[in-house]
This record gives structure tokens, sequence and C-alpha cells, in this order.
């Protein structure tokens, strides 16, 4: 049992140390509260480029994430 949560715990940080990579990684969105007035400047060109990128990263910090979590609670109720 302790070599399960030995890998589950060493497994647990290499996840988070992914997601936290991909977060840093990640372009900021500059727009700010500028948009919430609707003065957005954003051509179609210009809002879908890159878009592969951006979509990409997204959907892999959203899944690092959750496993993240998933992991953390797996952790916690082996352990209690």
């Amino acid at each position: 049992m302790e070599t399960v949560l030995i890998v589950l715990a060493v497994l647990d940080v290499l996840v988070c140390i992914g997601l936290a990579m991909l977060v840093l990684f990640q372009n900021a969105n500059d727009r700010g509260l500028g948009t919430m007035g609707g003065s957005s400047n954003d051509s179609f060109y210009s809002s879908n480029m890159g878009r592969t990128k951006d979509v990409l990263m997204r959907r892999l910090t959203i899944i690092l994430g959750a496993a993240f979590v998933v992991l953390t609670v797996l952790i916690n109720a082996l352990l209690g």
C-alpha cells in the first residue's frame, strides 16, 4: 500500500509541475476591462491567430488540472 501512495505522490508532483509550466507558458489576455463596454477592436484574423496553440494549451491545462484534483483526492482517501 505504501508503494501505491509513493507512486501516486510522485505522479501528483509531476502533474503539478506540468500544470504550473502550462500556466506560465500561456499568453496573457491583455484586453482587460475595456471589452466590458464593447470597445473591442479585434478583427476576425487577430482573434483567430494562433488559435490552435492556445486551444491546445487550454485543453491540456484543464486535463492536467482535473488529473491533479483526482490524484490529490485519491491520495487523501487512501491516507484517511
